[in-house]
């Protein structure tokens, strides 16, 4: 195996421990959304640029219900950084 095909395996189960311990899967399945990772990490991609993005679905958009997911995963001292976009009139709609 090549090394960047190391890295990116090692950077892919890094990725699943952070999902696992920040619970964000978990949280968002408990409101009732679906959610779906995208972007390098669902590609086996993660070199550099080791960001985890999901598309999140719910039946509706509701704000509150979102940043109260939101709440208790940033509740977590090791989550530094968190984006949260409305895609929800974007081809995405998430």
């Amino acid at each position: 195996m090549e090394d960047f095909e190391i890295i990116a395996l090692c950077n892919q189960e890094k990725a699943r421990q952070v999902i696992e311990k920040s619970g964000v899967r978990r949280y968002w399945e408990e409101a009732g959304a679906v959610v779906n990772p995208v972007g390098s990490m669902a590609m086996g991609l993660l070199m550099k640029h080791r960001d985890i993005d999901f598309h999140i679905y719910t039946d509706t958009l509701d704000a509150g219900k979102s940043f109260e997911v939101i709440r208790r995963i940033c509740s977590d001292p090791a989550v530094r950084r968190m984006e949260y976009r409305n895609l929800a009139d974007t081809e995405e709609n998430c």
